[in-house]
């Protein structure tokens, strides 16, 4: 534990906890502050991850490529774009639920 514990604080003061922290501002305005408090960690990280993924890319597509390029090849079809969505989608569903 001792590691783990070194190599957080080691992080907190790099740009990459700066960059963890835009994340979750960015997850928060989207979803609200309610959703976010409602959300394991690994899901914040996740969906932030690929929200930002879907800013970067010039298309859902792109995007979807980028996000999914591993699962691609056991799905039935490739539709990497309507998979995102689908993600996505239940992301807001999640939201609206709540």
């Amino acid at each position: 534990m001792r590691a783990r514990t070194h190599v957080g604080r080691r992080l907190s003061g790099t740009r990459l906890a700066g960059q963890e922290a835009r994340g979750e501002t960015r997850l928060r305005d989207l979803l609200g502050g309610e959703r976010i408090a409602e959300m394991d960690a690994v899901d914040r990280v996740q969906v932030s991850h690929v929200i930002e993924m879907c800013r970067q890319c010039r298309s859902l597509s792109e995007a979807g490529r980028l996000l999914l390029s591993a699962s691609r090849g056991r799905k039935s079809t490739t539709n990497d774009a309507d998979r995102l969505r689908k993600y996505l989608k239940t992301m807001q569903a999640n939201q609206d639920s709540d």
